[in-house]
């Protein structure tokens, strides 16, 4: 069921809904501001816990094996 912008529901679903999303940020970055005061002699340590906040992942089989070339698509032939 929908209700209108000025409804008093919608008005607080707007408001639990921000409550929730402030309390969801301010705990994530209490976790990560932690996590890193714990590793703030562990350069290694810091990576690895950055490296979830970035996207970034350690997985070398994640690599495709096509490429486009101008404009064409090229296969890697080489197996490893």
């Amino acid at each position: 069921m929908k209700y209108p912008q000025g409804h008093l529901s919608h008005t607080r679903y707007k408001v639990y809904r921000n409550c929730y999303n402030r309390i969801k940020r301010k705990s994530s970055e209490l976790y990560y501001t932690t996590k890193l005061d714990e590793y703030k002699n562990d350069i290694k340590g810091i990576w690895k816990c950055l490296r979830p906040i970035l996207g970034k992942t350690r997985d070398k089989n994640s690599i495709t094996n096509e490429f486009v070339i101008d404009g064409r698509t090229t296969t890697d032939t080489l197996k490893k």
